[in-house]
């Protein structure tokens, strides 16, 4: 029944499981009968399903509905078809388009005819502005324009539109990522009235010819102003018919809107000037700083945080994430010539022999924190994150030649990692008892870490091929996972390489991080870090299915207090080392500032870089300095300077 303005209520009906064996059983209990048959169909049991088997699933359960309606002689109809049974009319709605300008001036008289009556419209421009459509043959305009009609061909997935126009399109959002719309001409205006529903959603293309003349222009405008104000159509240009059709997804707002900086802020090379890479050794020497005062030389490991000031103190304790930063520090020292190769080596080698083992669960595996001084256990329990991650950085002294794989082996074969990795998923012991943390965004980055200590981690995403399909697919896995930041995604990236998916959360990151500063003018470089402060650890970083400032979340290992005002200042803090990543990742002036403000900022002489600065003020997060830091902006600038 009609409630209220265009809306329907529906009542009972058959509920149904597309991917239900029993699907086509539960469809017999339907039976021809004069009343409306409502049949809501729900996916959720296919939604461990993909591939072959999502298409054979869903081809085999369409084909009951299908068989079904047949034998009945029922005929499917959307639901607002039904508001003609209550003698209720639907609007159809419509964009206007129109055509490049003349030069008599025919196009440019009638946009100023809608514009005097407030009536929206969409310019087809032969240099497309905001908003407006250009043709895919001009090249010129075509990568930036927000609407694309085709000429010859479609937009490819490189070009930044958001909607395809075109009169043998399929209305819809297409397998490009973007909404098409079919067109309808100027002779649809004389039915604005009787138009069908399978000749709504579409946009209305006008021609100079259609407004040759203050007569047709007239007409046409008379038609399209009593259409309205009859409530036959709803008027929109052509951005606010795609908003107006699409359901809202802020997923797919962040691929158009990475799809677009792509176009506007690419990736380029970066050659740093010579007075530039004078500058990079400085902050290196400085970062390296940190390895030479804070090692302890009985272990071979440096501390975990500092604080410099009078009253300060060093705290030793450390995780094997902390270690790999280590590790890549000593190797990012070797190649910036610190430190002799053969000194890296062997720190490298002093420092893995020292990881300690505890007794969990009848095997041994390293604790999940513990002295770097003392090797003393702080925190009992293990965490596969920080396990996978040391792998990695054990590997690549190994395939650098700064390390010995079977001396590497003598460390960890007494570990007993098959009780963290169960079938392709990794487990961390927290609190005495093991939780699975295969949901993670560091999985996938710790895939190969943990095949070098011999165990097979499944990573989460997949990538069949750099389509737009893919790209998307990366973004809603990410999104399922929880909000993204800078690690490990850029620590891949300079550690491992850069692959389709950790491309494309880089990009969709970046893109928010510009994006944001562009709008508000606020600078934002997430990353996790210690505080010096209450919770002590954060992880700031955005969150894919949300937007605006709900998009950036700050998280903690354990929740602060209700009355605790430390997390929200602390998601302010431009990190020291996530500056260095987003420069040796992505270089752009927008990272460069970055730097260039930890740079100015957060040096704390002789000791190395302060963890962050705080971006409403810059002011650095005073004489606290950590292992991270230090080793993380050590292998960024190594990844800057390093020969292309």
């Amino acid at each position: 029944m009609p409630d209220g303005r265009d809306q329907m209520t529906i009542t009972g009906g058959l509920l149904v499981d597309l991917f239900d064996p029993a699907l086509e059983k539960a469809l017999q209990s339907l039976s021809p009968d004069p009343r409306v048959v409502v049949l809501h169909i729900s996916l959720l049991r296919g939604a461990a399903l993909s591939g072959a088997d999502l298409a054979t699933g869903i081809e085999a359960g369409v084909g009951h509905i299908v068989a079904t309606l047949r034998r009945l002689g029922l005929h499917a109809s959307l639901a607002r078809d039904y508001f003609q049974l209550g003698g209720t009319s639907v609007p159809r709605d419509l964009a206007l388009l129109l055509d490049q300008p003349d030069r008599e001036g025919h196009i440019a008289a009638f946009a100023q005819a809608l514009s005097e009556r407030g009536l929206p419209f969409t310019r087809l421009n032969a240099a497309a502005a905001p908003g407006d459509c250009t043709q895919t043959t001009l090249p010129d305009a075509a990568p930036l324009a927000d609407c694309v009609v085709p000429v010859s061909a479609a937009p490819g997935p490189e070009a930044a539109a958001t909607v395809v126009i075109g009169a043998s399109e399929v209305n819809g959002l297409g397998p490009d990522l973007r909404m098409h719309f079919g067109t309808l001409d100027a002779t649809a205006a004389t039915r604005l009235d009787r138009l069908t529903l399978d000749q709504s959603d579409r946009v209305l293309r006008v021609t100079s010819n259609d407004v040759a003349s203050p007569p047709l222009r007239a007409r046409l405008l008379r038609r399209i102003e009593d259409a309205k104000s009859r409530g036959h159509i709803r008027l929109h240009d052509v951005t606010a018919l795609r908003d107006r059709v699409m359901a809202s997804d802020p997923l797919i707002r962040r691929y158009w809107a990475l799809r677009r900086r792509r176009q506007t802020d690419p990736v380029v090379a970066f050659q740093p000037d010579a007075a530039e890479r004078a500058r990079l050794m400085e902050d290196a020497a400085l970062a390296w700083r940190y390895f030479e005062r804070y090692t302890y030389p009985e272990t071979g490991l440096a501390a975990g945080t500092v604080s410099t000031a009078p009253d300060g103190r060093i705290n030793s304790e450390i995780t094997l994430w902390d270690l790999a930063s280590q590790i890549n520090a000593l190797i990012a020292a070797a190649d910036l010539r610190l430190i002799d190769r053969a000194d890296a080596a062997a720190a490298i080698a002093k420092a893995a022999a020292s990881i300690p083992t505890d007794r969990l669960d009848g095997g041994l595996l390293p604790p999940s924190n513990f002295s770097a001084q003392t090797l003393r256990t702080t925190v009992a329990g293990f965490d596969s994150c920080d396990a996978g991650r040391l792998g990695i950085a054990l590997g690549r002294a190994v395939s650098l030649g700064l390390a010995d794989r079977a001396a590497l082996q003598k460390t960890f074969k007494d570990w007993s990692l098959d009780l963290s990795v169960r079938t392709g998923w990794h487990f961390t012991n927290r609190f005495g008892r093991w939780q699975d943390t295969s949901q993670s965004q560091c999985t996938d980055y710790v895939v190969p870490g943990f095949a070098f200590l011999g165990q097979t981690v499944l990573p989460i995403q997949t990538w069949d091929d750099d389509s737009p399909d893919s790209e998307i697919t990366v973004l809603y896995r990410a999104a399922a996972l929880g909000a993204i930041s800078t690690e490990p995604f850029a620590l891949h990236a300079i550690e491992l390489g850069v692959d389709g998916p950790t491309r494309v959360i880089l990009d969709a990151l970046f893109d928010a991080q510009l994006g944001w500063f562009e709008t508000t003018g606020q600078l934002r470089c997430v990353s996790e870090a210690p505080i010096d402060r209450p919770p002590w650890f954060i992880y700031s970083g955005l969150r894919l299915d949300r937007e605006g400032r709900d998009a950036w979340v700050v998280e903690t290992i354990v929740p602060p207090a209700a009355d605790d005002t430390a997390v929200p200042f602390a998601s302010e803090i431009i990190s020291a080392k996530a500056a260095y990543l987003w420069q040796a990742v992505h270089p752009h002036p927008y990272n460069m500032r970055l730097l260039s403000i930890v740079r100015e900022n957060a040096r704390i002489p002789d000791h190395g870089f302060s963890v962050g600065v705080y971006a409403d003020t810059l002011a650095q997060m005073r004489d606290y300095t950590d292992i991270n830091t230090n080793g993380i902006i050590l292998s960024a600038i190594a990844h800057i300077l390093a020969p292309r």
